[in-house]
């Protein structure tokens, strides 16, 4: 999950219609793989995967690409949009609660550091 929120947005150019923005993401993590990171062929292949298909309305078919694909869509409120429930993969991220939570969000400022302790990372 942490790759895929480093890539999947990574080449865009801009928060409007960039449409290639997630082949490009997934294709710098390619070209990356095996020097800032490794990961098994199955796994690169979900991970690009997860980045070429995650503008593309649909659920995630497998369980780890659900859950990147719904933090993904339910940080729409950035650009305007209300995440819709029907393009969410995930129970958890279709209540309403959560959805209201991370609209909550959109208004907080987070400090690196913070989160790198939260995270149990120096």
């Amino acid at each position: 999950m942490f790759l895929f929120a480093l890539f999947h947005d990574s080449m865009r150019l801009n928060d409007n219609y960039d449409p290639l923005h997630g082949p490009r993401g997934a294709a710098l993590a390619t070209e990356l793989r095996g020097e800032a990171f490794d990961l098994e062929d199955a796994e690169m292949d979900l991970l690009a995967f997860a980045c070429e298909e995650h503008t593309n309305g649909g659920v995630g078919p497998n369980p780890n690409v659900g859950v990147c694909w719904d933090a993904d869509r339910l940080n729409l409120w950035r650009v305007g949009i209300t995440p819709d429930p029907r393009f969410l993969s995930t129970e958890a991220a279709r209540s309403e609660e959560r959805i209201a939570w991370a609209h909550g969000l959109q208004h907080e400022h987070f400090v690196w550091a913070d989160l790198y302790r939260a995270f149990g990372l120096r």
